[in-house]
């Protein structure tokens, strides 16, 4: 019988995924900046704000409602396209996941597609409209799934190789398991002489778990 395992889980957890996320709002808050900026200038060079003006006299109302929806739908083109083509093109990061060290797989492991990371990314948003309960249901999850991993089939893993953890707890914790190991062999080893009526020579106890 094997000691249970102190591999660190490859799953990632809610913290690292929220870290992961801020760090990817503040890059799309970052290209709305420069875009707006960018379109501003442009707008302000061709004389086309003076132009919606003239267009738009004695409507005030209609203007602002046009220029809400086109920051709105600047908004909702520049997010989806970020995360998107991020997940698409760098098999499941983005820049947050990237600098956090997660990435998003697919159940069977492959690399994740443009139609699966399209359905994932309005998954997503549907998880956040519900009082962002398909977003905290990773914390009750077992595999760390949100409501968007499991409407698109995917889980969020810790993107480098399983390792023993070498914290002091994580090494305290592998040295008992060894101790309950080996203490469990001996007493399985008499057990198993002591039926035979076997007269050979008990294996000699390891003076850690002697002095245990």
């Amino acid at each position: 019988m094997n000691p249970p395992s102190t591999l660190q889980g490859q799953y990632a957890g809610f913290i690292s995924r929220f870290m992961a996320y801020f760090i990817d709002l503040l890059v799309v808050i970052g290209m709305m900046i420069v875009i707006t900026f960018t379109i501003d200038l442009l707008s302000r060079y061709f004389r086309l704000d003076k132009l919606l003006l003239v267009l738009l006299t004695d409507q005030d109302v209609l203007a602002e409602i046009l220029r809400f929806m086109t920051f709105i739908g600047s908004v909702a083109f520049i997010s989806f396209s970020y995360f998107v083509l991020a997940w698409t093109f760098t098999a499941g990061q983005s820049v947050g996941k990237v600098l956090v060290g997660v990435r998003i797989v697919p159940l069977d492991g492959s690399k994740i597609g443009l139609l699966r990371s399209i359905i994932r990314y309005f998954a997503f948003l549907l998880s956040a409209l519900v009082l962002f309960l398909g977003l905290l249901w990773v914390l009750v999850s077992d595999s760390r799934q949100g409501w968007h991993d499991k409407i698109a089939r995917t889980c969020v893993i810790y993107d480098w190789p399983a390792r023993e953890d070498d914290g002091v707890i994580g090494r305290l914790q592998g040295r008992w398991h060894h101790i309950k190991h080996t203490r469990r062999r001996l007493r399985d080893k008499r057990t198993e002489q002591s039926v035979n009526g076997s007269d050979s020579e008990t294996e000699a106890i390891p003076e850690e778990i002697v002095n245990t």
